[in-house]
């Protein structure tokens, strides 16, 4: 029981490195995968709330990527508002 135990700890310490270093080569893919998971996450209850409502699907997701479309605007124009007064002052 105990051979086992210390292998499984010095599996561990040769695997953790080697996870690390494919998930620093493949970052790539992975910030806008779990980006768009976070995404998905914060905006499932609107989802949710609006096919209880029998709303159809497709509008619901429309009005989700209404909102997002909306909200990266806004966003938009304050950082562009922020850099003008900044560089203009």
């Amino acid at each position: 029981m105990n051979e086992r135990r210390t292998t499984n700890i010095f599996l561990l310490i040769i695997a953790l490195p080697v996870i690390f270093y494919v998930l620093k080569l493949l970052s790539f893919i992975f910030i806008p995968l779990v980006f768009s998971m976070f995404i998905a996450l914060l905006f499932w209850p609107l989802v949710r709330w609006l096919r209880k409502k029998k709303t159809p699907k497709t509008i619901s997701i429309l009005i989700v990527i209404i909102i997002i479309a909306v909200f990266i605007n806004l966003t938009g124009k304050v950082i562009h508002l922020s850099s003008q007064e900044l560089f203009w002052n």
